[in-house]
């Protein structure tokens, strides 16, 4: 029973340590350890349970009872001589009983060990079921996190507009339409701000998208040319329902005309969904961006540097290096909820890194 016992608690404790750094500290490969460590915990913890339990000494009273006896011995008064015998003196003997009564019981748990360790205790039935509990929504926790957005979540028929690279004379915009029935998508622009008496308000014509195909995901790239030759603010939207705006930047040599001046721009990496983890976040939210939304109306930033992993494909597991694998998890990205807050209205340049992209460099040719 003792090596029962400490595999349960050793599991149980190595299991809340690994579902405590999945969800806050480090996510890669620390849900596949929590499942190992469960189905060890499990038998462990049953098996522990239901075996006899260790036994302690709880009462131990010992008897003493001492008995005196006199023995008499007959002597005669007189030997065969007629001569007169002296009696022999009467001897006291001592009687010893010794009685030892033993009281075996259960060896009590303490109930706050019982919590803490997981290791479960038959003297303690709430306390031993409540810690199995813990460890068993820990784990579905950890399920949660790993398999909730892939499962309901695919973001296939997601539709969305964004916005890319800007420069001063004109505009790249991504658009992915997967619902053919809103082909052709038209796309419209005008300044938002404009400075009598020369700027047009009116909505102008900027292309569009006849049809979009699997092939791509159904993505298709648009330029559309800027009005003003100077900065402005412009408004656009499309045939789908999609709205936004952005600034164009000054020209090469020129101040800014916005923001007293200043020219401003910003720069992160690394995009995990749901990282930290907390059980009450939407399954695609970005805690980070989230916080970025807050910061960027007072910042008047004039794009985003993106300096990689806008997807971890193999983190915290990677189920797979098919096309659709990659497609389905920048999907995810876009469709997170915390996404348009931040990029709907600011231009985001991109770079790859290497949890983008297989570590496959090596067995290039030219690269090797």
């Amino acid at each position: 029973m003792a090596i029962q016992k400490t595999v349960a608690g050793v599991s149980s404790v190595a299991l809340r340590i690994s579902a405590f750094i999945f969800f806050r500290l480090f996510p890669a490969h620390f849900s596949s350890i929590a499942f190992a460590l469960f189905a060890i915990y499990v038998p462990s913890f049953f098996a522990s349970y239901f075996t006899a339990p260790e036994l302690e000494v709880i009462d131990d009273q010992i008897a003493i009872t001492v008995k005196e006896t006199t023995i008499t011995t007959e002597t005669p008064l007189l030997t065969e001589d007629g001569v007169a015998v002296a009696p022999t003196p009467e001897v006291v003997a001592d009687e010893i009983d010794i009685k030892e009564n033993v009281v075996l019981g259960e060896k009590p748990a303490k109930a706050w060990k019982v919590l803490l360790f997981g290791a479960p205790s038959s003297t303690r039935p709430f306390s031993s079921f409540l810690t199995f509990f813990v460890n068993i929504v820990l784990v579905s926790l950890t399920a949660d996190a790993l398999y909730r957005a892939r499962l309901y979540y695919p973001a296939d028929d997601l539709s969305f507009v964004r916005l890319g690279y800007v420069s001063p004379t004109e505009a790249k915009f991504l658009i992915r339409e997967p619902d053919q029935a809103k082909m052709p998508i038209t796309f419209e622009i005008h300044i938002k701000d404009p400075q009598p008496p020369f700027d047009n308000t009116l909505w102008q014509p900027a292309g569009g998208v006849r049809w979009t195909a699997n092939t791509t995901d159904f993505t298709a790239a648009l330029s559309v040319p800027l009005q003003h030759s100077q900065q402005r603010r412009y408004e656009w939207r499309t045939s789908n329902n999609h709205t936004g705006e952005f600034m164009s930047p000054p020209k090469a040599g020129s101040m800014p005309e916005y923001h007293d001046g200043k020219f401003t721009f910003l720069s992160t990496s690394c995009i995990l969904p749901r990282f930290p983890y907390n059980p009450l976040d939407h399954p695609l939210a970005i805690p980070g961006l989230r916080h970025l939304a807050n910061k960027i109306p007072e910042l008047g930033a004039q794009f985003m540097l993106f300096l990689g992993d806008f997807i971890y494909v193999d983190v915290p597991e990677r189920f797979g290096s098919s096309v659709e694998e990659y497609r389905m998890q920048y999907r995810q990205v876009y469709a997170s909820p915390d996404w348009a807050p931040v990029a709907q209205n600011l231009s985001w340049i991109h770079v790859l890194d290497d949890h983008e992209i297989s570590h496959l460099l090596h067995i290039i040719p030219s690269f090797s």
